[in-house]
């Protein structure tokens, strides 16, 4: 029987890696993402996952190709509305758009795609969190509080979808090499930062990383996992 997932954050970086390898493992990908993406092996969508008109939108037109979805996967997130920026200085506009983008889409895509999710039977959400969920970085609150957020709605939808065979994870890796990184620090640095002291070691992952975890938490080897947020780091 053909599956399908819900991919978010599809146009780049780790949700684009995410939604090629189902694809490529024959798993019918619908990737949402507000920026185009004209080459993808995927169905796409441009959606603005933070604004529920948008994904009521989205989801219907899904509904009106297939009948359930196996999997969610909550990819989209942003790591800064501008440069870092000390909590004196944010501007509650900035505040707002952060945890709009990073937490309020993952609770509308979870409500708006459980009636899909249930009809499968055995589905599985996974939300992609950072380790400055539980390590804070100067510059960062927004993000930071955004990233927590998730980790606790991971836990309660876990609770509240278990009776419905929904399981809900969540990944909380650290710095990954992706646009978003390059575009709010140099290379130096990424090195600065990243880089071990003693080994000469780069910590920075991969999308393929996080790719390889959300394979396995969708697989039949991870049935009795739910309610988790899993690290990853190259520490």
């Amino acid at each position: 029987m053909k599956k399908f997932a819900i991919v978010t954050g599809a146009a780049s970086g780790i949700g684009l890696d995410i939604a090629n390898r189902l694809s490529k493992e024959e798993i019918y990908v619908f990737g949402l993402d507000i920026n185009l993406n004209t080459q993808s092996l995927f169905k796409f969508y441009q959606c603005d996952v933070s604004n529920e008109q948008s994904i009521i939108s989205i989801i219907d037109t899904i509904i009106s190709q297939t009948s359930q979805i196996n999997y969610l996967i909550n990819a989209a997130g942003v790591l800064s509305v501008n440069k870092k920026c000390l909590i004196k200085d944010i501007k509650l506009d900035d505040w707002n758009r952060m945890l709009s983008n990073n937490l309020t889409s993952m609770f509308l895509m979870m409500k708006y795609t459980y009636s899909l999710l249930k009809k499968s039977k055995n589905a599985c959400i996974i939300n992609i969190s950072s380790d400055q969920s539980y390590k804070g970085q100067v510059g960062f609150a927004p993000y930071g509080v955004s990233k927590a957020g998730i980790n606790r709605l991971t836990q309660i939808a876990a609770l509240e979808f278990k009776c419905d065979n929904i399981r809900v994870n969540a990944i909380a890796p650290s710095a990954v090499k992706t646009n978003i990184l390059s575009c709010l620090f140099s290379q130096e640095e990424i090195n600065q930062v990243y880089t071990s002291q003693t080994d000469g070691m780069k910590k920075i992952l991969t999308p393929e990383d996080i790719t390889n975890m959300v394979c396995f938490l969708i697989s039949d080897k991870a049935s009795k996992i739910t309610g988790k947020t899993f690290d990853i780091s190259m520490d």
